[in-house]
């Protein structure tokens, strides 16, 4: 079942890695790249469906990889509990 569970979520991570990269190619086509901070604030006041798209991509990700990280350390604690507890260290770090 763990297995099963860490496959599951392998697959949304890089479904939503795959959505990711779409969205910020995209984006990038149409010319919203920000090198500036004037840029930067009217590229985030004038917020469109990419952004909410991409923003929303960008939380369901950073959520599904925390979740990741816990499954692998319930899969590998039993059969390797020093490095299974340094791979969940990573979990605050990234979340």
């Amino acid at each position: 079942m763990k297995a099963k569970a860490v496959g599951i979520l392998s697959l949304v991570s890089l479904i939503l890695l795959l959505l990711w990269a779409v969205t910020l190619i995209w984006g990038v086509a149409r010319g919203d790249v920000v090198e500036t901070f004037d840029q930067a604030l009217d590229y985030v006041h004038n917020r469109d469906g990419l952004y909410l798209v991409s923003y929303a991509n960008a939380v369901l990700f950073t959520l599904t990889v925390t979740m990741l990280f816990g499954a692998l350390y319930a899969y590998y604690q039993p059969v390797a509990p020093t490095w299974s507890a340094v791979g969940i260290l990573l979990v605050p770090v990234y979340s």
